[in-house]
């Protein structure tokens, strides 16, 4: 990709790869992670753990003395207590969400009597307190999380899914604690970083910058070992904040009154390929608090592949400056080199303070910082020019707009980090479909039951026609009713016998209640016990915590007191449902009295006539009201005895309202609550950051 200058002409610029700025080091994996062992699902259980997995991790870090220096800290500008527990990666690597994620080390011992803040359930804490909100600046990019909102996804997903697991709780309260603190402080000013390999006159160059010595260089590697500070006056105590948990006592920190550097805050790092892991922890640190770096090469290291993996693993939204130092040395800088170095960093989507154009400055550091102290000195190259450009380019309205859009980028990060490690995603879909599947599952569960009770019923059918058939009986009188209660009896007396060995007797509500329950039982034992298992086993594979949700299902194996209630009641209710009306009596009477008023009539005839009555005619009458009364009971015993199904729907309607309280609506709460939480939010360019494909 052809590179181009910048408008000045001063200085060489590098074009950026085309394609979007990575966000990796906030996106560091949590996909391997989320298959260690299950976490607490309580909120209590949640800040005991973390504050047990503090506790450990401190201990761990006490006897370490490659980390013993760096405290975990970090508060506000104002001395308000934010601090962020000490654990962070043992390497502040960059990679997408889904990669191997590793146990993270803790830094310090950061859980002491003097500062009980530092621990992270008081982070988490403080991150969500009320007050957060008035701390904040008003003009944030819209549609962001901020640390609160992204505090309480991490609440949720521990209470309800058990996610992150413990060892990743240390790295979540850094990145949060961070992120508060950085949402607090949008300010024009920047904090630059000098990055670069050993040997290639990182010290030389800020102390060309400030005009004397304010770190000691040296020609031996991997020299200087803790950042050196230079600050404006009026920037100090932002200076001190930024960096807290980084800075000791006895770091380098040089105050100065030069109102064209005022806008950042220069800062000196160890040596990013040196063998000391101490360096590399103090580096990896002070690279994550930065806004902008200063890329220092020579021709001899500009091809390193440590910077190469740095530049394009964990820079993230940091702009970059290349600055070609020590070109009096040895290998002369050209185009070959240039070219060289643009077609190595093309891939790595570093962004330039403004525009779309990596500025890129040939400097002689040494020759600048001898002539500024009066020196004799030799070529400074473009030194002026990376001067004016910090001091003049990099002007209020711009640094302003980086930290702002740097803020913005490191809540992606932060928010993707957290997502990834929570694994939202997987939970919001896991519970979408929890919801149709445990529908399905009661419709299953009741099929099961159906059949259950159906055969309990078909056991006992003859019997309850029989008392449906006398519960209507009950309120019928005249012939009609005298006849259908011998049927009735006549029918009792044949079933007696049968009755006796069923056992229903008298109580036949309670028969069929018990019978029930007996054949019903073990379907629900076995539903529920499924139904629990399968649980486990969706929420495995989706890698998350089912103790929680399976909490929520009813333990209890057999029904309550109150539905053995309900099911006898439904019983009954339906056994003595039938009954008679007085207009629906009337008119099963009206025939049979019809015909007993006409021979009565003929008997009052016959007397009157003095003929003698004949007797075929009593016969034939009687005879005539047992057929009438044989038809109409026929057909009206069969309608009032009705089917059982009415009662098997009303007993499975019963049994499947229990089941649903117990099984399917525990899980539609906890699907609702995990839908509720915030989407990760999907968020557009600045209309000052660059489009790239």
């Amino acid at each position: 990709m052809p590179s181009k200058a910048v408008a000045s002409g001063t200085s060489q610029a590098i074009a950026p790869a085309t394609s979007a700025p990575t966000t990796a080091p906030a996106t560091a994996a949590a996909t391997s992670a989320t298959s260690d062992t299950s976490a607490s699902a309580t909120a209590s259980a949640t800040a005991s753990a973390i504050a047990s997995a503090t506790v450990s991790a401190t201990a761990a870090a006490t006897s370490a003395p490659t980390t013993a220096a760096a405290s975990g800290a970090v508060s506000g500008a104002s001395g308000a207590s934010g601090a962020v527990s000490g654990a962070t990666p043992s390497s502040f690597s960059q990679r997408a969400v889904g990669a191997d994620l590793p146990a993270f080390p803790t830094e310090t011992s950061v859980f002491s009597e003097s500062d009980p803040h530092s621990v992270f359930p008081s982070v988490l804490s403080s991150v969500l307190s009320s007050e957060l909100s008035s701390e904040l600046p008003h003009d944030l990019p819209p549609g962001m999380l901020l640390a609160a909102d992204l505090a309480r996804v991490f609440v949720q997903s521990r209470r309800l899914w058990g996610r992150p697991v413990s060892s990743i709780e240390p790295e979540v309260s850094r990145r949060l604690g961070l992120l508060r603190q950085r949402e607090k402080s949008i300010s024009d000013c920047l904090i630059v970083v000098m990055l670069g390999g050993t040997k290639v006159g990182k010290t030389t160059t800020i102390n060309a910058l400030a005009g004397r010595s304010i770190g000691e260089s040296s020609a031996k590697a991997c020299f200087t070992s803790r950042p050196a500070i230079y600050v404006h006056r009026r920037r100090e105590a932002l200076a001190r904040t930024r960096l807290a948990g980084i800075l000791r006592e006895d770091d380098t920190f040089v105050v100065h009154d030069e109102d064209g550097l005022e806008r950042i805050i220069l800062v000196d790092t160890p040596d990013l390929d040196g063998v000391e892991a101490e360096h590399h922890e103090v580096f990896r640190k002070l690279l994550e608090r930065a806004d902008l770096a200063l890329s220092v090469v020579t021709t001899q290291k500009y091809d390193s592949r440590i910077l190469y993996e740095i530049l394009g693993r964990e820079m993230g939204f940091r702009r970059v400056v290349f600055v070609f130092n020590r070109i009096d040395e040895g290998i002369p800088f050209s185009e070959k080199i240039r070219m060289d170095l643009l077609a190595k960093i093309a891939p790595l989507n570093l962004r330039p303070p403004d525009g779309e154009e990596l500025p890129l400055f040939t400097v002689s550091a040494r020759n600048a910082l001898a002539a500024k102290e009066g020196q004799a000195a030799g070529p400074t190259g473009q030194f002026p020019a990376l001067e004016a450009y910090l001091r003049q380019r990099l002007d209020q309205a711009l640094v302003k707009r980086i930290s702002e859009e740097n803020v913005a980028a490191m809540r992606r990060e932060t928010a993707e980090f957290i997502f990834g490690a929570c694994r939202v995603s997987q939970a919001q879909q896991f519970a979408a479909a929890l919801k149709d599947w445990a529908e399905g599952q009661l419709l299953d569960c009741q099929s099961k039951m159906e059949t259950a009770i159906v055969f309990v019923f078909c056991g006992l059918t003859p019997e309850i026609i029989r008392r449906r058939e006398g519960a209507a009986a009950e309120g019928l009188s005249g012939p009609f009713g005298i006849y259908v209660r011998l049927i009735l009896a006549v029918n009792a007396l044949a079933s007696r016998f049968q009755m006796f060995l069923s056992g229903s007797g008298a109580d036949l509500e309670g028969v069929i209640a018990q019978r029930l329950l007996a054949e019903i039982q073990p379907v629900l034992d076995d539903g529920f016990s499924c139904f629990r298992r399968l649980i486990a086993e969706r929420a495995d594979r989706a890698e998350l915590d089912s103790a929680n949700l399976l909490g929520r299902l009813e333990k209890g194996e057999t029904l309550p007191t109150a539905v053995r209630g309900s099911i006898r009641d439904q019983i009954s209710e339906f056994v003595f449902e039938p009954k008679t009306s007085g207009l629906e009596a009337f008119f099963l009477n009206l025939l049979p009295v019809v015909i007993i008023l006409l021979l009565v009539r003929y008997f009052a005839w016959a007397l009157l006539s003095a003929s003698e009555p004949g007797a075929g005619m009593f016969l034939g009458g009687g005879v005539l009201i047992l057929l009438v009364c044989h038809l109409q009971s026929s057909f009206w015993l069969k309608r009032k005895g009705g089917t059982l199904s009415p009662a098997v729907t009303k007993i499975i309607d019963l049994f499947a309202h229990e089941v649903r309280r117990r099984m399917v609506e525990p899980i539609r709460e906890w699907a609702d609550e995990v839908g509720k939480i915030e989407a990760l939010p999907t968020s557009q360019p600045s209309e000052h950051e660059p489009h790239r494909d």
